[in-house]
């Protein structure tokens, strides 16, 4: 998802990002063919409700078949693979030449 502010619509990033989740939602929801992939959504939240609503869109997302990647570093969220085994798949990736 790319969002930003906008100052003339007087729109923050965070509204910005809710909008764009609404349009995936109800695209979902239409069973429209989609391949979703959210990475570092949600950053204004705190972790508690970042959290909370991570782990609702995710099983919206599963319950309708949506397709798709989310890339995250909410370990609790990576047990949602667990809670959907046949839905879901973990992986985790490793950059070998990055420097730290």
């Amino acid at each position: 998802m790319r969002v930003s502010d906008n100052l003339e619509e007087n729109t923050s990033t965070f509204y910005a990002e809710l909008k764009k989740l609404k349009e995936v939602i109800e695209a979902v929801y239409r069973n429209e063919k989609f391949f979703c992939c959210l990475m570092k959504y949600s950053e204004a939240h705190n972790s508690a409700d970042r959290h909370t609503g991570s782990k609702a869109l995710i099983k919206q997302l599963i319950h309708h078949n949506a397709v798709g990647l989310i890339a995250t570093h909410d370990l609790e969220l990576a047990k949602l693979a667990d809670e959907f085994p046949a839905k879901t798949s973990q992986l985790s990736f490793r950059c070998t030449g990055c420097r730290r």
